[in-house]
């Protein structure tokens, strides 16, 4: 087994949670949940070019624990869970 060196990936903010998939061209995904200042969380998706988007931007509540499927024809998709504040909880797939 070889394994590289650590490289940070990401450096903005609190992010944790990981979970890691293969982009099918030799990269790959990295989604996570990030924390703010204020406690609020959402969910990121980075790729190896360093591209990073967020996929929780403008919905209520609080999101985490993302997990990451790419198809065979490069589709990706993210669930993660999302807490609003009634405490309704459910899965979110984006």
């Amino acid at each position: 087994m070889k394994v590289s060196e650590a490289i940070p990936i990401d450096t903005d903010g609190y992010g944790t949670e990981p979970t890691l998939a293969s982009d099918g061209g030799g990269g790959f995904l990295l989604a996570i949940t990030r924390r703010d200042d204020s406690g609020g969380e959402s969910v990121w998706l980075r790729s190896t070019d360093d591209s990073a988007r967020c996929l929780s931007e403008g919905l209520a509540g609080q999101h985490g624990w993302p997990s990451i499927a790419v198809s065979p024809d490069g589709v990706v998709a993210v669930a993660w869970t999302a807490i609003t504040a009634s405490r309704d909880e459910g899965a979110t797939l984006h």
